[in-house]
């Protein structure tokens, strides 16, 4: 299982040729790609989405959100934040 965020897609869907976007593809085709719920909120919140990708983006797995999920969210942008700071 593999999660891409909403830059990496953002990419792939308009044929930019990079590391992350052929490793999107990879995943595509493996289907092993699992899309947050946030990432599908931002991509769905784009006027510049094409019909295609709102027809096909449906049918890519989400990850199933918990109780915890943004509270876990949270917790790790805490982490990352203090582990800058040292």
């Amino acid at each position: 299982m593999i999660a891409a965020d909403t830059s990496t897609i953002v990419a792939f869907l308009q044929g930019e040729n990079a590391a992350d976007t052929r490793l999107l593809k990879q995943a595509i085709d493996d289907e092993i790609l699992i899309l947050p719920p946030v990432v599908i909120a931002e991509l769905f919140s784009s006027p510049k989405l094409s019909k295609d990708a709102k027809a096909t983006l449906p049918e890519i797995p989400t990850i199933p959100i918990k109780l915890d999920y943004w509270a876990k969210a949270g917790q790790l942008w805490f982490v990352q934040e203090l582990a800058e700071m040292f």
